[in-house]
């Protein structure tokens, strides 16, 4: 059994000094070495380390260099391949290795932790295991995070469907799983995004300069809807649709709406079938970074997404 270990820091790979959290090279082994002492060596490591930070820092440079990692390995004769990870930003990196891998024919998995290692309150370690004998058992193909939100039972979610970390715990949660028969394979993103999201609240200001904007993504209120009664919103998203900049709208579940719903494609909104916030801004990211069809890029399931 062969696995890759790709480890590029975050809480999983972190000390506590003087009361604040610091990624540590030598600490970011401890999962893989932690694992190979408790288990005979029974799985031969292969490790990568292409940087360290956390994962409120990652950038374009990251992403870019874990999809380069990950596509140049799957071809090669790993029974799978684990990448520990910042829990922040865990869920836009499995989006981004979704869209470049998600129909691999190996189990890439994404691994973090809610504390550093040595805390004992950490699931580093139980995440980390859990991938592990994923990888063993043959559980799956394709790209997923393992995380154990109880520190005993890990579950496995898509890469392209997790759903943002909530404001009240740690745990990790996603939208059901679906069939990924596709990917997009290598690509690099630029620096910058070129996607503005917006969050709505009420009393919202809407007076944005849309210079340089490409995309923009509104994140509704739970049930989906936006106060599209506001007319500085209508006026916002009309200049947007001026300067043929596309406005579509995420979370909008299926079923029975509110009658607010209907007035969308009236103001020009485009509501994306229900998907997570995480993958539609990767999404558009890659859209911007590459030579393609934008809005139907968008409206097309790629990899899982839809």
């Amino acid at each position: 059994m062969k696995i890759l270990a790709i480890l590029t820091g975050g809480t999983i790979g972190s000390v506590i000094h003087d009361g604040y959290i610091y990624t540590d090279d030598n600490a970011k082994k401890l999962v893989v070495n932690n694992y190979l002492e408790k288990n005979n060596n029974d799985v031969e490591f292969q490790i990568v380390e292409p940087f360290t930070v956390h994962s409120e820092y990652l950038s374009h440079t990251e992403i870019n260099a874990l999809v380069d990692i990950v596509c140049d390995s799957i071809s090669k004769d790993y029974d799978g391949i684990i990448v520990t990870h910042g829990t922040d930003s865990l869920q836009f990196t499995a989006s981004a290795l979704s869209y470049a891998v998600g129909n691999c024919n190996i189990p890439v998995l994404l691994v973090s932790a809610q504390y550093p290692m040595a805390d004992f309150r950490s699931n580093g370690q139980i995440n980390f295991n859990g991938a592990v004998d994923f990888i063993k058992n043959k559980n799956g193909t394709g790209v997923y995070v393992a995380y154990s939100n109880d520190n005993e039972n890990v579950e496995f979610h898509q890469g392209n469907r997790v759903i943002m970390f909530n404001e009240a715990d740690d745990k990790v949660y996603s939208l059901p799983p679906v069939c990924v028969n596709s990917a997009l394979g290598k690509y690099q993103l630029k620096e910058n995004s070129e996607t503005l999201v917006i969050t709505v609240s009420p009393g919202a200001v809407y007076n944005y300069d849309l210079d340089g904007i490409k995309a923009i993504i509104l994140r509704p209120y739970h049930s989906g809807t936006v106060n599209i009664k506001s007319q500085e919103f209508l006026n916002f998203v009309s200049e947007a649709k001026q300067k043929n900049i596309p406005v579509y709208l995420v979370n909008l579940k299926k079923g029975i709406n509110y009658e607010s719903v209907k007035k969308y494609e009236d103001a020009g909104i485009d509501a994306l079938p229900f998907c997570s916030f995480a993958s539609i801004y990767m999404k558009a990211w890659i859209g911007n970074s590459t030579e393609c069809d934008f809005d139907e890029f968008m409206k097309t399931s790629i990899a899982g997404e839809f």
